[in-house]
């Protein structure tokens, strides 16, 4: 498994929240999209919470496990509902 770590950072006035069980990692040769390993469920997702809540002008950590792409592949992209995409992430081995 891979294990992705992120910070989010609200400098909104409003508190915001992010599904976490609908990330993606991406494997940008092999045209290959990844979802996060579920409990059985879904919306159950092997992370630190389905959902991150982050209150405005707060920072909130968060982590998401998904199957591990082949060996040969160095670098992923990271998909999140809402955000740009996130290419060319070095994976740590």
């Amino acid at each position: 498994m891979v294990t992705l770590k992120m910070t989010f950072i609200n400098e909104s006035r409003e508190t915001i929240q992010q599904n976490l069980y609908e990330a993606g990692l991406l494997d940008l040769v092999e045209k290959r999209r990844y979802s996060p390993v579920n409990k059985g469920n879904a919306y159950e997702c092997l992370c630190s919470g389905a959902h991150v809540s982050v209150a405005a002008h707060e920072r909130a950590n968060a982590w998401i496990r998904f199957p591990a792409p082949p060996a040969t592949v160095e670098k992923v992209g990271i998909e999140l509902k809402g955000f740009q995409p996130i290419d060319d992430v070095p994976i740590s081995r």
